[in-house]
């Protein structure tokens, strides 16, 4: 689906704005991949049995000796990544950074040990999960894992366009969705304005996460929510070079405003919207 872009750059002046730990739940909005035992209908339950599950094993299984490497990794934090496929088999390990290979070996046995997953399905069709961690490193030689993100994808059939469908263009629409302060009668206006006070929004919300200053990271975030028929953000998506910047671009777009929905034919429908956002240090 092609969605309207709004090219933004974020550019860190000084060093006196940093992101806290985000509150972002990625099991919330995710169907995942999971664990046979954890195969319930409730919610809550499933996001409680599947954490259990992973970071129990993984703390039991995880064999890292620091006095075997040559770099100090206590006191850091690691990212890394596996997928599970559309038939629950489980991939490896992938690191965000390069230096974080010298804990591959152990991370690798601990992946090979957790119990094979059943994929998620949606309209009939199976999906794979990429789970993204965060492995904390503490002087006290404790390993921490936190589950900090969560992607699915099903390899939906495409079909032709739906005339009727609910979802219309952001560039197409007849009228788009009012931002808060853009109750303009001009249509043109009310585009640009929306696009303005999204300008004003991310660069009063920007924090540059201190994980990233620290690493020296920088990069481009594609973002791309929809607003739903009452005016909500929702289905918020992000894919970028780390999940710092990701978890970051993800909080600033989430604390958006409600707004009044778009309308098609006289009638309020959801409207996708997707922008990048580059961090850059300066």
């Amino acid at each position: 689906m092609k969605t309207n872009f709004l090219r933004i750059a974020i550019v860190l002046i000084s060093c006196n704005a940093l992101s806290q730990t985000t509150n972002y739940n990625p099991f919330l909005e995710n169907n995942f991949a999971t664990f046979k035992d954890c195969n319930t209908t409730t919610s809550n339950a499933a996001e409680e049995c599947f954490r259990k599950i992973l970071i129990t094993n993984f703390e039991a299984s995880f064999d890292y000796q620091e006095e075997k490497t040559e770099t100090n990794t206590n006191g850091r934090s690691v990212y890394f990544s596996f997928k599970v496929d559309s038939i629950g088999e489980i991939h490896k390990v992938d690191f965000y950074d390069s230096d974080d290979e010298i804990i591959r070996e152990p991370l690798d046995g601990s992946i090979a040990q957790l119990p094979k997953m059943i994929a998620p399905t949606e309209d009939n069709i199976k999906g794979n999960t990429t789970f993204i961690l965060e492995l904390k490193i503490t002087p006290e030689e404790k390993t921490l894992f936190k589950i900090i993100d969560i992607k699915t994808r099903f390899e939906k059939p495409k079909t032709k366009k739906n005339e009727n469908s609910e979802v219309i263009e952001f560039n197409i629409i007849d009228k788009v969705p009012v931002f808060p302060g853009c109750e303009i009668e001009s249509e043109q206006q009310r585009k640009q304005c929306f696009q303005g006070k999204m300008m004003k929004h991310i660069m009063k919300n920007f924090r540059y996460p201190e994980f990233a200053q620290e690493k020296g990271i920088q990069g481009r975030v594609n973002v791309i929510f929809m607003i739903d028929k009452e005016g909500n953000i929702t289905a918020i998506k992000t894919r970028g070079s780390h999940p710092v910047l990701e978890l970051e671009a993800r909080r600033i777009i989430a604390k958006l405003p409600q707004m009044e929905p778009g309308e098609e034919d006289g009638k309020p429908v959801k409207v996708p919207f997707s922008l990048p956002i580059t961090f850059r240090l300066q």
